[in-house]
């Protein structure tokens, strides 16, 4: 019995020296389309003006960006893949019969799950580049991808919401790493005075709007300074908490956003978080 799965998107660039070079899906004949929420893979294959593939051999990288729109000065979705896994060349029938192609770029459901301004989809600005073995940026082609929302087909999973918990064991520092767009860290707050760092990475995969909330279960301890931070150790100070010996701050609850920056930023604090 055949079983479907999902059809990778097989992206031609055919490189000639009229920009901006519109990738183009060969199992359809368009831009490219895909599902949002949905894993899937990108194929892609560089063609010169005589259709004989572009030799990939000079290349340290291949990258893929997918961005807002052409006028964007960040990615949402930024994908490198190293010259081990890179193809130099393959034969154009092989290409067209689906069994061989330069580059695979796997886009997670975290990377296709793109706001698309409450639209039944949206389009965004994708670039296909690579990096030579001399230095140079070489720019194969730039254009439109399309993103899809299925409707309501689409529920909860772990590929949306998540949770994780931790000890922060003062004086020390953690990091809250999200593993979806909306996470929740639970941290079991011990040890004895001193100061901690409580660090908010900027995640691959996530994008404005991912919300990142700390719930901090607190000790019955003076002395422990707590500070919350963007991005690194030396990263800017969301918030600073105190506890208390007397018991009387047992919990608090801080939720965070990424800006258009993918900086983390408060949202709100409860302290405590009854």
């Amino acid at each position: 019995m055949n079983t479907l799965s999902q059809i990778p998107l097989r992206i031609e660039i055919n490189a000639l020296s009229n920009p901006p070079n519109d990738p183009i899906d060969s199992n359809t004949g368009n831009a490219p389309r895909l599902w949002r929420g949905g894993d899937v893979m990108l194929q892609f294959a560089i063609f010169n003006a005589l259709q004989q593939a572009v030799d990939l051999s000079n290349l340290t990288s291949f990258q893929v960006i997918i961005q807002a729109n052409q006028q964007s000065l960040f990615p949402l979705i930024s994908k490198t893949i190293n010259a081990g896994s890179i193809t130099a060349s393959v034969n154009r029938a092989d290409w067209l019969a689906g069994i061989a192609q330069q580059v695979q770029v796997p886009l997670t459901a975290a990377d296709t799950d793109q706001g698309l301004g409450a639209q039944p989809s949206a389009t965004f600005w994708m670039i296909v580049q690579g990096f030579s073995n001399t230095g140079q940026q070489l720019v194969y082609g730039a254009g439109q991808i399309t993103i899809y929302n299925p409707g309501s087909t689409l529920t909860p999973s772990g590929n949306y919401v998540s949770e994780n918990p931790q000890a922060l064991v003062s004086p020390s520092n953690i990091t809250c790493q999200p593993t979806t767009q909306i996470h929740t860290e639970v941290v079991s707050v011990g040890g004895v005075a001193g100061t901690c760092n409580v660090i908010l990475p900027q995640t691959a995969g996530l994008v404005p709007g991912s919300q990142l909330g700390v719930l901090l279960l607190l000790p019955a301890t003076a002395g422990i300074v707590i500070n919350i931070r963007n991005g690194t150790l030396a990263g800017t100070i969301l918030n600073v908490l105190n506890t208390a010996a007397d018991g009387s701050l047992p919990t608090a609850f801080l939720q965070y956003y990424l800006d258009n920056n993918l900086n983390w930023q408060k949202r709100f604090t409860k302290v405590p978080a009854y």
